[in-house]
């Protein structure tokens, strides 16, 4: 990507990407995530596979990260750990939107818009009070 894009619409629009992309295939994750559970309970080999093409997510965020830790838009922090910190909340939230869907309570607006919105602003500006947030969080 562009070095000199701001990070926060380029986060913004990759949580957005990832969320709506789950949302429109949470039967097929969730057999996926089972299936990985097990094998990996099993200790059974194939589930090097999975865990290798999570590693190749975490490399692919890593550059990204990296650029914008040396231009100054993300504090200096381990690149790989953020996108750790990264995937696992938007992990969470897809887990969130599941347990909701399968307890009744699943509403049909854009929940991906919603919480890409959300988890950006977590994210980028934490929890801490600061006059520069002017984003309404969802409860």
């Amino acid at each position: 990507g562009d070095p000199e894009k701001p990070m926060r619409p380029v986060l913004k629009t990759l949580i957005y990407k990832l969320l709506s992309y789950y949302e429109n295939h949470q039967d097929t994750f969730m057999i996926l995530v089972k299936e990985v559970q097990r094998l990996l309970i099993n200790g059974d080999d194939k589930a090097a596979y999975f865990i290798e093409q999570r590693n190749r997510l975490i490399e692919a965020l890593e550059a990204p990260l990296n650029r914008a830790i040396q231009t100054g838009q993300l504090r200096p922090l381990p690149a790989r750990a953020v996108a750790n910190m990264l995937l696992g909340n938007i992990h969470g939230c897809q887990m969130h939107v599941f347990l909701d869907r399968e307890g009744g309570q699943s509403d049909k607006e854009c929940r991906a818009e919603k919480n890409a919105e959300f988890l950006t602003t977590m994210l980028l500006d934490g929890l801490l009070e600061s006059p520069s947030v002017a984003v309404e969080l969802i409860p």
